[in-house]
This record gives structure tokens, C-alpha cells and sequence, in this order.
């Protein structure tokens, strides 16, 4: 079945329903914030997924399309579409933008430091390099995040829980922000 040319119109209005919301509401669900991530297979079903911000970013629209009819409804994100919460690195330098990258998992007890090839250069006004590096590894529990920070012949290296966001001052002209994981203490 073909769907029709409305259905993110009527996937908003379920969601509306499904959230208590009015579209009056200033802080309501609008349609431009649904984007369509393709379709996935669902418990075996080829199913249309829409994501759309939320307090779980685990959860998706779905639209299952049936013979002659489809069924709007909402369920945890396809794997495919889940991001996993230790695997990004959310730097700002001296109040400037603020920039994600991805970070490598480690997949053994230790922070090895083996993968430094993953080493990134940031360019600094100044025209020096603030070189960086981090990786997940995994303990029993909870997992730990490793993160070297370098300017010149100045390194810093720390390790700490997912979740952690800190403030360094590199050098007086320096100021590092970083969050590292999704996750948070509160």
C-alpha cells in the first residue's frame, strides 16, 4: 500500500494525542521536527519510521502499511536508528560553537590508549593545534570514558564516567568544554 501524501500531517495529530498536546501549545510537536529515517523491518514488519524529539530519544513514529489501510504508532527506535549513549564527544573552545564527534568503544577492561590514531586536530585562533582523543571502554559497570586534551608539549589526560561534563582552562588563553556520552548524573 501506498501512503497517503498527508500521513507525517496525521502521524502529528496521533502524536498530539499520544503526548496530551495541543497544537495551540507553545512547546507542541511541530511537523517540521518529524524527519523520516526510511523503513526498517519491525517484529518482522517493513514499517515507515519517523523520528521526533522527545524526552526518550529512544522512541520513533511508525506507520505500518497493511493491504488496503496503515496503522500510526509509536515504538522504541529500530536498532539501526538508536544512538548509542557513550559515543559522542561534545567539545566547545573558549565559548566558541560547540562541536560533536564520534568516539571509538574499547571493548575490554582496560583504556588502552591503542587507538590514538583516532587523535583529532582542532585549529585555535591563534593558529596553534589543540590535539584530542577519547574512547569508551567498558568494566563490568558502568563504563568509563578516557579523554587526552594536548597544546604544544601540554597534556592532560583524565578518566571519568559517561556523562561528565567538565571545564578546563588548557592555558591562559584556553578554555576547553567537554561533555563526554549522552548520558547524565541528573
Amino acid at each position: 500500500m501506498e501512503l497517503p501524501d498527508d500521513i507525517e500531517q496525521r502521524i502529528l495529530e496521533y502524536l498530539h494525542l499520544e503526548f496530551g498536546e495541543s497544537p495551540e501549545d507553545e512547546d507542541a510537536l511541530e511537523l517540521s521536527e518529524l524527519r523520516y529515517e526510511g523503513i526498517h523491518e519491525m517484529e518482522g514488519v517493513p514499517t515507515h519510521c519517523w523520528s521526533f524529539p522527545s524526552t526518550s530519544d529512544e522512541m520513533c513514529a511508525t506507520v505500518e502499511p497493511h493491504e488496503d489501510t496503515y496503522c500510526i504508532g509509536m515504538s522504541r527506535k529500530p536498532e539501526a536508528l538508536r544512538e548509542k549513549p557513550y559515543s559522542s564527544l561534545l567539545l566547545s573552545i573558549s565559548g566558541k560553537t560547540s562541536e560533536k564527534f564520534s568516539i571509538p568503544y574499547i571493548m575490554n577492561d582496560e583504556a588502552t590508549l591503542s587507538c590514538f590514531e583516532n587523535r583529532f586536530d582542532i585549529n585555535l585562533d591563534d593558529g596553534r593545534k589543540l590535539s584530542v582523543y577519547s574512547e569508551i571502554y567498558f568494566m563490568p559497570n558502568p563504563a568509563q570514558a578516557l579523554l587526552t586534551l594536548s597544546i604544544g608539549d601540554q597534556e592532560l589526560t583524565m578518566k571519568f564516567g559517561v556523562g561528565v561534563e567538565l571545564t578546563l582552562a588548557m592555558d591562559s588563553d584556553t578554555e576547553v568544554y567537554a561533555k563526554v556520552g549522552e548520558l547524565s548524573w541528573g
